[in-house]
């Protein structure tokens, strides 16, 4: 997709003359609309705490209860991508705070499961859901249909 759209604008930008008769003239004006028909999303888990054990211990149950709920929309573990998760110490004001940091990347399918997903996850304690990508599984022959159309 981030080809096909860097190519259209590419094509949309040239435009070659030269001062001779034999001038070239490339003018696209070519649009091909794409159908979304599934999208990347990434769910991340954020915890803060006083102490490093207690973020993590946090941060783990929040990751299996998110792991939990996706497996209860229909998703199996393999095609859920998972952190591990991270622990960071942060001063603000002099005092310490641990923050827990993980995030699962997923696919889905059915465009219509995109917000009920999104509002169970964030209901059950994820930190933040944002989609990651828009895709088509035709998206390389979409690219060179326009790539054709363009330069005819």
């Amino acid at each position: 997709m981030h080809r096909l759209i860097y190519l259209l604008s590419l094509l949309l930008i040239i435009s070659c003359q030269a001062d001779t008769d034999n001038s070239i003239t490339l003018d696209v004006d070519q649009v091909i609309k794409i159908p979304v028909e599934y999208v990347s999303v990434t769910a991340e888990i954020e915890v803060d705490e006083n102490s490093a054990p207690t973020a993590e211990e946090r941060g783990y149950k929040k990751l299996l209860q998110t792991v939990d709920q996706l497996e209860q929309w229909g998703y199996k573990k393999g095609q859920l991508e998972i952190s591990s998760g991270e622990i960071r110490q942060q001063t603000y004001r002099g005092e310490t705070n641990f923050e827990y940091n993980a995030s699962i990347s997923f696919v889905i399918n059915d465009l219509d499961k995109i917000d009920p997903i999104r509002r169970t996850l964030l209901q059950q304690g994820a930190g933040g859901f944002r989609i990651t990508d828009y895709k088509n599984t035709h998206e390389d022959s979409l690219y060179n249909k326009a790539y054709r159309k363009a330069i005819q």
